[in-house]
Parts: C-alpha cells; structure tokens; sequence
C-alpha cells in the first residue's frame, strides 16, 4: 500500500469503503459532501456524511487516508443504530447523550465485527481527538469538557485520559449500564443519570476531599468517617475499571477487547487536573464528534457532493420531449474551427485494423469471402504514434444561457450547442474519446464515453435551461472523469456565459492543470480569461466560424 496519495484518490477510496460499508450494514446508499471548513465529521437524519474537502492535487499520507476512513465507519454507525429523533432538551444533555450515543454504536460494531480492524479504525479515530486534547492542554477539570472525556473514557479501547476529582464513580457506572443499552432511547436515559449524577457535584465538597485523598492513597485516611468510607469506594472504582470491565468485554469478544477495556480503565479520580464541578445545564460543551479538518495546504475550494450535484440526463435533455425550434446544428463545421481544433490534437494516437489483408491475423468476418475465392482474409493493428487523448466537454444551460438579457431568440445557447456540436464532430475525427456534460444548478451527462457522438446532437436541440451556474462541481467532476481514463493527454472544455463560481472555478482549473489536465474556457458573449487561462471568446454564432484556437497550449 502506497504511503501517499493524491487528494482525488483518497476521496475516491473514502466513497468506495463508504458504499461497501453501507451495502454490509444493509443501508441505502449515502451521500459524502465535502465541504470546506468544516470542524466535525457528522450524519445528518437524510445520510449526507459531511467531512473536510481535499483538494484533487492534494498529497496525503495513509495515516490520513485512514482518519477519513474512520470518519466514515464512525457515521455510518450512526446511520445504522442511531435513531436522529431521540436528543437531549438541553444543549449539554444533547451533547452529553451524543457521547453516550458514540460509545454505545461503537461498542456495538465491534461487538459484532463489522469489519475485521473495526476496532483499529476506531481506535485510531479516538485517540487522534485525544492528542489533540493534549496537545491543546485542555482544562480537563473543566466541565465543559466533560462529555468528550467521557466520550473517550467509554471506548474501552481508546488512549487514558485524566479524571476531574468526583467524575471516575459517574463515568465507571455509566461505562456499565451502556453495555446493557439497546436503543438511542437508552443510551438518553444513561446520559439523564449522569447529568443528574453531575449536577450534585457541588453538594458535597466533603465527598470531594474524600476522593481526593482516595486517588492519592488508594484506601482514604479522610477527615471523618463519612468521607473516609467515600473515599474507599472512589479506590475500589479506580481498580476495578481495569479488571472487572476487562474481564466482561473479554467473555465476549475475545482477550484483544479485555485488555484495551483494562487500559481505559486505568483512569482514576484525581489525575492531577482537579476537581470536578457541576455543569450548567444550558452551556455548550466542545465537540464530541470526530474533529475532521484537512492537512495544511491541502484543502479544497469549495463545496462537493457528487450525491446533490448529480442528476439524471433527461432532466436537462429529454429525448422524448419535442425540439427547441430556436437551436439548429450547423450542417458543416467551420473549415477554420475544424483545422485549429484538429491542430490541437493531432499528436494523438491512433490504433485501429487494416483490413483485407493478406497477411496478419484471421479476420473471421472475411471467412464467408473463401467460398468465393477471396485470398485477403486477414487483418493487421496500425499503430499512429503520438498523444492519444480524453476529452470533456461541459456545456453551460443555466437561465443567463437562454435569456440574453431579454432576447427571445436565445442566441447566446444556439452559439453555445453549435459549438459544442462543432468540437463533437471536430475531435471525433481526430480520434478522441469524448464525453458531454451540461450543468445548471446541478451537473447531467449527456454523452458518456462511450456513447456514439452523432446521437448527441437530437439532446442538444432538445435542452431545456437548468436554473443556476455551478461551474465549480462541472468542472470538477469532469476532471473526475478524466483521471480515470487511460488516455495521456486530457482536455476540457467550459462553454459558458462565465455567470459562475468564479474564484471557485479558477482553483480547480489550475488544481487540473497541476494534475495534467488542460481546462479550455469558451466564453460565449463573453470573455472568460479571468478565470481560464486557456480561454476562446465566441461574440456570436457569425464569429463561430472565425474564432481561433491557435493560443490554446493543451498539456503535453
């Protein structure tokens, strides 16, 4: 396995696991919205997973590919047994019960062995919120904190965090009555007691001084004989975590689970950190959910969810749907675009058939020509050297495509599909693999690669305007599919009125050309230099024809 990754290639792998997770666990397919600046991974109640976006030319080391994978499995768990209707009526009891909820749906997976390093994964997920507390040098005793200390005391398997004076008693009973939870509904009634438990907190200082001393010492000397049978017991608790939740996690999953259950055990009241104190009950405690930001410099530019950003082709093309009267295909491609355009690739590769050859390979189609003494029944591969190339095209169908500032004719889409179907038929014959897509609010394809180019043209006629301009994810997905085509030499090209995403759109041209991928802006009406530096202007469909590709450098 590699140690590092292009940022396209973990998103990939992330939305593989993601879908193989769902199809064991038996869920409906969810959706990964890669969103920037986000703090958290999280679920919400319609399966949209958000993590922190990763750049396409990003590098990234397995150990981070491995987080996001974690990130993944930790919220399809919540997909799979949380139920989203079940929450605290106070933000810390929400956020508390949200911790319970955590260990309860991890305890579970592992339980049943859900994937065979389930436990690795989740572990490793954990215990990277947990380095990061330290590295911060949270206030432990703060209780704020409280739920992600627990969050992290609960997973038996998980690194030891230090305990706040008077919480060890709270978390260890908690930690016990989880195993016994088996609905979102139980863990809220394990969460309730110990908000309960944490409230009382500040009513008995004296218990207090027990427990510390009981950390201190083990069996408490105490100031009296009330604090000093506290103190006793808080020792008994600070023990047992570490053999008897061993010994119960073990009689069930094995001696690998028992000893990581004695280890998180190991926590005691009195780590030095303080006393704890009791909460307020409206207050926001920090976040208990996986932190999920991007490595530095990595990120992405913008927000990508291929689950909204995607929609059926004839919801933009309905072949069934009759002819828009105003769009017609030029019966012949400018002589001048179809040079220039041809000029571009014509380094690419051919490899196909001479056929009626007599000499080569059998050619079993020209067997029936024996019986009429056919002798050329054989066929040879030629090979042209040179750059074979991959081609998308995204053409633009958003309402400023179609109105024209106030123009019934729709001159500016005509422009737009007559181009389109000029560089189809233009690259056709020089050989490359082409594929459409037109984007509006969401992004369609309408020619897949493997689709005959001809057919393309009776959508074209047929496109309808499709709201807003989300060049960004047009752009983006299309580079998508050309980092997965063999082809060396990969284009694209952006028909648009340029009323996009800009600053967005700019980025991933240039993440694209980092990648070698040439990101080819046509301004229809308008100049698009601004964000493609690989740009052609096309003023109308009279300039067509004269428009000029010779300043296009394509990548080698």
């Amino acid at each position: 396995m590699k140690a590092f990754y292009k940022g396209y290639e973990v998103r990939a792998g992330v939305t593989s696991l993601c879908h193989k997770v769902c199809k064991f666990l038996g869920l409906k397919p969810v959706s990964l919205y890669w969103s920037v600046g986000v703090q958290t991974a999280c679920i919400n109640g319609r399966g949209v997973i958000q993590l922190a976006d990763i750049a396409d030319d990003a590098v990234v080391s397995r150990a981070v590919f491995e987080d996001y994978c974690g990130y993944v499995v930790h919220e399809l768990l919540h997909r799979k047994y949380t139920d989203f209707n079940v929450r605290g009526d106070t933000r810390y009891l929400a956020k508390l019960h949200n911790a319970v909820e955590d260990v309860w749906i991890e305890r579970t997976a592992i339980n049943v062995k859900l994937t065979g390093n389930i436990q690795a994964l989740l572990a490793n997920v954990i215990n990277n919120m947990i380095d990061k507390a330290f590295e911060a040098k949270i206030d432990w005793a703060d209780p704020l904190q409280y739920p992600f200390v627990f969050a992290a005391y609960g997973r038996r398997y998980a690194k030891r965090v230090p305990l706040a004076t008077g919480l060890q008693s709270i978390f260890y009973k908690a930690s016990l009555m989880i195993d016994d939870c088996s609905s979102s509904t139980d863990t809220l009634r394990v969460a309730k007691w110990m908000m309960d438990q944490l409230q009382h907190l500040d009513d008995d200082q004296q218990d207090e001084q027990g427990d510390d001393q009981g950390d201190d010492q083990g069996d408490d000397q105490g100031d009296g004989s009330e604090t000093d049978q506290d103190g006793q017991e808080e020792g008994k608790d600070g023990e047992g975590e570490g053999e008897g939740q061993g010994e119960g996690e073990s009689a069930s999953d094995g001696d690998a689970e028992g000893e990581g259950e004695g280890k998180g055990g190991e926590a005691v009241d009195g780590d030095g950190v303080g006393k704890a104190s009791a909460p307020d009950e409206h207050s926001e405690p920090v976040e208990v959910e996986p932190t999920n930001q991007a490595p530095d410099e990595s990120g992405g530019s913008g927000g990508y969810c291929e689950g909204s950003g995607l929609t059926e082709a004839t919801n933009h093309a309905d072949i069934n749907s009759r002819p828009d009267g105003r769009f017609t295909i030029l019966p012949t491609v400018p002589a001048k675009l179809r040079y220039e355009v041809k000029r571009l690739f014509e380094n690419s590769g051919l490899s196909e058939f001479q056929r009626n050859r007599k000499a080569g390979s059998i050619n079993v189609h020209a067997l029936p020509n024996v019986a009429m003494g056919g002798e050329r029944l054989f066929k040879r591969r030629q090979e042209t050297e040179g750059i074979d190339s991959a081609v998308v095209i995204a053409l633009d169908i958003s309402g400023s495509m179609f109105r024209d500032y106030g123009n019934p004719d729709a001159e500016r889409m005509t422009a737009a599909i007559q181009t389109t179907a000029a560089l189809l038929d233009t690259l056709n014959r020089a050989g490359v693999a082409t594929c459409v897509l037109t984007f509006g609010d969401s992004t369609a394809v309408l020619k897949p690669f493997d689709m005959n180019h001809k057919k393309v043209n009776d959508l074209l006629v047929r496109i309808e305007a499709g709201g807003g301009s989300n060049d960004y994810f047009a752009i983006r997905y299309g580079h998508g599919l050309l980092l997965q085509r063999h082809e060396e030499r990969k284009v694209m090209f952006v028909i648009t009125d340029g009323d996009g995403h800009k600053a967005a759109a700019k980025h991933q041209a240039q993440v694209g050309e980092r990648l070698g991928i040439t990101t080819i802006g046509v301004g229809i009406q308008y100049n698009v230099s601004d964000v493609y530096s690989n740009n052609v202007h096309v003023k109308s469909i009279a300039d067509l024809g004269t428009a000029s590709f010779k300043q296009i450098k394509l990548a080698a």
